[in-house]
């Protein structure tokens, strides 16, 4: 990770009963106040969590790193079943015995829970959000149930 960036890893509680959700955070060392758009909340898609997608180093530095150096507090929420967050039960049984563990409604909660957790942190109104893959689908769901 460069110099003077700050990472952590926040684990939230998530809209459904028994659900924990990793959100990932990353931002320039030594400040602690953003402006709303200076706020980002990332989503991934449906192949791999954020830390792959979004904090994977490559030449030194991550998307992540990127953004932050640039003067952003960046966050990357992983959807139920993706990388820290809580895993469902079904999927240590056969795929062929359970339908889909996170349907898009699903993940959209999960991007609200996050969004919700990041405005109460920066005690903010708005922050910006952006998908990738799948995430794009999540993000533009967000958008159309929470248009504020």
């Amino acid at each position: 990770m460069p110099e003077g960036i700050l990472a952590a890893s926040h684990f939230i509680a998530g809209r459904a009963p028994g659900l924990t959700l990793h959100v990932r955070n990353k931002r320039p060392l030594g400040i602690e106040h953003f402006a709303e758009d200076r706020v980002l909340v990332l989503v991934h898609g449906a192949t791999y969590g954020v830390e792959t997608g979004f904090d994977l180093e490559i030449g030194g530095f991550s998307w992540m790193d990127w953004m932050a150096a640039r003067g952003f507090d960046v966050y990357a929420v992983d959807v139920r079943g993706y990388g820290q967050s809580t895993r469902p039960a079904q999927m240590d049984a056969p795929s062929k015995d359970n339908p889909p563990f996170a349907f898009t409604t699903d993940a959209i909660e999960d991007l609200a829970a996050a969004v919700d957790f990041v405005k109460a942190r920066r005690n903010l109104d708005r922050v910006g959000v952006i998908g990738w893959s799948w995430g794009t689908t999540i993000a533009g769901g967000f958008a159309a149930k929470h248009p504020e």
